[in-house]
């Protein structure tokens, strides 16, 4: 079914062939119109019904020359939406480009190439990622060689036009993959200029989260008839996502994230900050823990980003710190958490976030931190996903405490049952019988993992910005902490019995009073004339006639000499007597 928007435009409720169907039934691949070969790669993959996004493209796809925007969440499948049916179209390989593919981020190129690679089969297509950061003259190279796909960011494909390497006259397919996310990093320019080196007579494809005014307007200027195929945002399904929210200061949420660390069986997931600033602060703090954890934000190179998700991936490292557009193309099927360790400004952000788990039919968790001004935020994204975000109960440090002792008996039964021992029997016997072997039991495990018990909070009071902040707007500045004339205050400050006029800094030593007005030799005033009577005359006051006088300048100063002017070189001439 299928009706008309505009002269254009072509909204299509459901499809394949665009019938009304039940968009919670299971839709096989084999029933979209896909080539036997192309079926048989999917078969590979483990792949044996389409997401919703991939049901309404495919078809369309294959069956008609209409462009077409489609709108999911991440985690639906867009990729294969319209990789699949690309690939069954796509004629073999013949050395010109056919199909480019713009991204957002490397790793998100770099990952939609894979993708497309492992959907080829048998065809000879080759598909190549360019990007920055990475070496320009092989990829240069490769596409001298010939290529039918690229996949690429917007800056380093417009390098390659200006270059004169990559020719877009016989382009096919013109795809924006993240197309929403793209425009708010900048790079609708680059956009436009590369579309203006394509040919008018081709197909676009625009894939998106979201469909922002500009979206439209990018759609209305390079589409000719457009297919918009959505997908409600609430219809994704998130049933195998437990999603959390904590109410965390600012000061606790290193604390808190270690324990969510811990009590986890086995931790694999991605924690999200907002600027990679604290991305680089929790890295170090994690890693004083000796935990498995590395980072990635946009002052990593290129190879240094591979080289760490490779190793995510790998499971070499199990926690990765990211902001959230270096974390774009992130491609892990079994991630088990997603921490939030600042709540996302936006929805689309939050559900792109937390999508990155629960995949593969597997449970995830998603924790996102809040403190209680952000309330309202968690209630705006339960209003507009339909997710069931409930709040949790933080983790305590008794909980954290048994935990580790599982852990601990974990191992040691391993320990116990796969490694040759036997090297310390003798001293285990020796020990035992001196001192029993509970006593020595515990002795090692105190030598190995320290008193075990929970560290007790510390109470020095710890820098809290929001805080901070809260006390400035309520009057909590260094003049009302500072004390008044009646007493009180911090020790140091101005009351009435004197002292020093400045608050006491935390860490530095107190600075020595003078005693007060009323001292004698208390101050300057006192020093000079004594102390000061009621009628407003000084006791001790010295008079005129005690002063010594003043010495009378010998005869002759300042008469008959002369200083001469500074010469036009700028230097001063020496005194001369005349």
């Amino acid at each position: 079914m299928a009706r008309l928007v505009d002269k254009n435009v072509v909204l299509v409720i459901f499809a394949p062939n665009l019938e009304t169907t039940n968009v919670n039934s299971k839709i096989p691949f084999n029933t979209l119109g896909l080539s036997a070969e192309i079926l048989k790669t999917i078969e590979k993959k483990g792949f044996e019904y389409a997401s919703e996004i991939q049901a309404k493209s495919i078809p369309v796809i294959l069956d008609t020359e209409h462009d077409i925007v489609g709108i999911a969440q991440t985690g639906t499948g867009k990729t294969a939406a319209f990789g699949l049916p690309l690939m069954d179209k796509l004629t073999t390989h013949d050395k010109y480009v056919k199909c480019i593919i713009l991204t957002p981020t490397r790793e998100l190129a770099i990952q939609v190439a894979n993708e497309l690679d492992s959907f080829k089969g048998d065809k000879r297509i080759k598909t190549l990622p360019v990007y920055g950061g990475a070496d320009i003259s092989m990829q240069i190279k490769n596409i001298k060689r010939g290529v039918d796909i690229v996949v690429g960011t917007p800056g380093r494909v417009q390098d390659m036009i200006n270059r004169r390497v990559l020719d877009l006259a016989t382009l096919e397919y013109f795809v924006l993959d993240e197309a929403d996310e793209m425009l708010k990093m900048g790079f609708i320019d680059d956009i436009e200029a590369i579309m203006e080196s394509t040919p008018s007579e081709k197909r676009v494809f625009l894939y998106s989260a979201t469909m922002p005014p500009r979206i439209q307007n990018l759609s209305k200027k390079y589409m000719k008839k457009q297919v918009v195929l959505e997908v409600k945002s609430q219809q994704v399904n998130r049933d195998n996502i437990e999603q959390i929210f904590y109410r965390v200061r600012r000061s606790d949420k290193y604390e808190v994230i270690k324990a969510i660390i811990e009590l986890a069986d086995d931790f694999h997931g991605i924690i999200f900050c907002q600027t990679k600033v604290i991305v680089n602060e929790l890295s170090d703090l994690l890693k004083k823990e000796n935990l498995d954890v590395d980072c990635i934000h946009g002052d990593v190179n290129q190879a240094g980003r591979e080289r760490i998700l490779k190793k995510f991936k790998e499971k070499k490292i199990n926690i990765l710190i990211a902001t959230d557009v270096a974390a774009r193309g992130i491609d892990v099927n079994d991630l088990t958490h997603v921490i939030n360790h600042t709540i996302p400004k936006e929805i689309d952000s939050y559900v792109h976030r937390i999508g990155r788990t629960g995949r593969a039919g597997k449970k995830g968790i998603a924790i996102t931190f809040i403190d209680n001004r952000e309330e309202y935020k968690i209630k705006q994204i339960i209003r507009e996903t339909k997710n069931n975000i409930v709040e949790g109960e933080l983790p305590s440090r008794e909980a954290v405490a048994i935990k580790r002792q599982e852990k601990l008996i974990s191992a040691l039964e391993s320990i116990i049952s796969t490694k040759d021992t036997s090297f310390y029997a003798n001293v285990s016997k020796r020990l035992a019988q001196a001192f029993g072997d509970t006593e020595v039991i515990s002795a090692l495990l105190y030598q190995i993992n320290g008193s075990g018990k929970p560290e007790p909070r510390s109470e020095e009071k710890r820098y809290d910005h929001d805080e901070y902040r809260r006390e400035r707007r309520s009057g909590g500045d260094r003049r009302r902490s500072g004390g008044s004339s009646s007493g009180g205050g911090y020790k140091g400050s101005r009351t009435s019995s004197g002292g020093g006029s400045r608050a006491r800094t935390l860490g530095k030593p107190e600075r020595k009073s003078h005693g007060g007005r009323d001292e004698e030799f208390g101050n300057r005033a006192t020093r000079r004339f004594g102390k000061k009577r009621t009628d407003g005359s000084y006791e001790g006051k010295k008079s005129s006639d005690d002063r010594p006088f003043k010495k009378e300048r010998p005869a002759g100063h300042g008469e008959g000499f002369s200083v001469k002017k500074k010469s036009k070189a700028g230097g001063k001439k020496k005194r001369s007597a005349n």
